[in-house]
């Protein structure tokens, strides 16, 4: 498939940072490769129509500007994120899932960002753009907990620039883990990889912590003839996934030690 155009890009290495052009490809389209799956590549691209009735009260707080006035909505409405996420996810996995509302986030549990316009309010940050992984987290496993992102689009039209891109090499989405030994060179291989038009009703699921976690950050094309400069304003919640752990239970055994077969 052809490249959808070209983004110049920063990408955070831990302690280092690479700069360069890289080609921008969407997830889905004729001839290319399908959006990708969250249990495969830890990103993916979900509808959210039944998400959106559980997070009226966090929407309806950022959009007035005073989300601290109530913060019992948003744990509330947190947690049903979780929930929904749990119900998302726990069919691409053969052992059972946990997902909480809780998070490593030291910057909150909810984040909304704005880019192309005017502050809305103190409340909301600045999109960014260097292309990273949630506080510099790369080697926690799943076992552990890593924390997952649920991104969405806040705007009445479709996401057409500063979209939310993910980084992939060799065919396959990048893990945080991959961070320290990129180069200069290995960056000519790099590709963003996004939903192109994201809509309000569909969600962008990922791991953003852990050894896993897909690196993500905001980008605009090269060419300014794809420049729309459409604003964008983005929600997105942060929570806790984990992979529980199954014990097999223990074999029925005789009052001689023996298990409880007959073998006779």
């Amino acid at each position: 498939m052809r490249p959808a155009g070209e983004a110049s890009i920063v990408v955070d290495c831990l302690g280092r940072k690479l700069r360069g052009l890289v080609k921008v490809q969407p997830f889905a389209g004729e001839g290319g490769e399908g959006p990708p799956q969250f249990a495969k590549e830890r990103v993916q691209v979900e509808a959210a129509d039944d998400l959106l009735p559980l997070i009226t009260g966090t929407k309806k707080l950022y959009m007035t500007g005073a989300p601290a006035g109530d913060e019992e909505i948003i744990c509330r409405e947190r947690t049903l994120v979780a929930q929904w996420l749990q119900r998302k996810l726990q069919p691409q996995f053969e052992t059972p899932i946990e997902v909480t509302s809780a998070s490593a986030s030291h910057h909150g549990k909810v984040l909304a960002r704005f880019a192309g316009s005017e502050e809305p309010s103190k409340s909301w940050q600045r999109f960014y753009s260097t292309f990273h992984i949630d506080h510099k987290q790369n080697t926690a496993s799943m076992e552990e907990g890593v924390q997952v992102n649920v991104w969405l689009n806040l705007s009445e039209q479709p996401i057409s620039d500063f979209n939310l891109g993910f980084l992939q090499r060799a065919g396959c989405i990048m893990a945080g883990g991959e961070l320290p030994l990129l180069t200069q060179e290995d960056l000519e291989e790099v590709t963003i990889r996004y939903q192109a038009e994201l809509t309000k009703d569909q969600a962008l699921i990922f791991q953003s912590t852990g050894a896993q976690s897909v690196v993500h950050g905001c980008f605009r094309f090269q060419d300014v003839d794809q420049l729309t400069h459409a604003p964008r304003y983005s929600l997105e919640f942060r929570l806790l996934l984990r992979q529980l752990r199954v014990s097999l239970p223990e074999p029925c055994r005789g009052h001689n030690g023996h298990n409880g077969h007959n073998h006779s």
